[in-house]
């Protein structure tokens, strides 16, 4: 059954269409900056990420975060997309490409819309600096951990017998690189965090744990 998924799956031009811009642009992404790609991979090993780009005038919006916002969405469109595959096959039907392409821009919007309330929360409470560098922070790591599912996220869709089991090794990898996500950002920020508590405690619930909860329950 997993394999004759998998074949249906990989009947879908449009998702190896998919990999092969993602895998281009990332190509593209280590040629113009090699030594930035490498060092945000590695960024739970190291804070050299940190401290070389930390400090730039728009340390969040320049092309290379706009490359991985992209990639971010789309991977985890197709992760979402998997799940339905796997547990949800009457929402698939005949609008596979289309699923991919709502849950990508849902993604995307999500981001967009959450780092806005984020920025208007940070002007009102008067903490726009530390609002950034949090945002910074959090974004990176992200990004760090969208690239190291990349290839386990390509083999969810091409690998003949082991599909499900490669989904669910996906998922928990995804998982517990968040939770560690999260760990870290509280454990370098935690001054920051407590100086200014009651915003932080607010947009955790808002922007943190309230989307958790959603998502959950719409997979439920």
């Amino acid at each position: 059954m997993i394999y004759l998924t998998s074949l249906v799956m990989i009947k879908n031009d449009w998702i190896l269409l998919f990999f092969i811009i993602i895998f281009s642009l990332l190509a593209i992404v280590k040629w113009l900056y090699k030594e930035r790609l490498f060092n945000l991979v590695t960024i739970y090993f190291s804070k050299g990420y940190f401290l070389k780009y930390g400090k730039e005038n728009q340390p969040i919006f320049n092309w290379f975060n706009a490359v991985l916002f992209f990639i971010q969405s789309v991977i985890i469109g197709f992760l979402f997309f998997a799940y339905c595959i796997f547990y949800k096959p009457e929402i698939i039907q005949q609008n596979s490409l289309q699923l991919l392409l709502k849950t990508s821009i849902f993604v995307s919007s999500f981001f967009l819309v959450r780092y806005i309330v984020g920025k208007a929360l940070a002007i009102i409470f008067e903490i726009n600096k530390e609002h950034e560098s949090l945002t910074f922070a959090k974004i990176s790591y992200l990004y760090s951990s969208i690239l190291l599912i990349t290839p386990f996220t390509f083999f969810i869709f091409y690998i003949k017998t082991y599909n499900l089991l490669a989904f669910h090794f996906t998922i928990a990898l995804f998982s517990i690189l968040l939770i560690i996500r999260y760990v870290v950002i509280f454990n370098n920020n935690n001054k920051i965090i407590f100086s200014r508590l009651f915003y932080f405690m607010l947009y955790f619930c808002a922007l943190e744990i309230a989307p958790i909860l959603l998502v959950l329950k719409l997979a439920v």
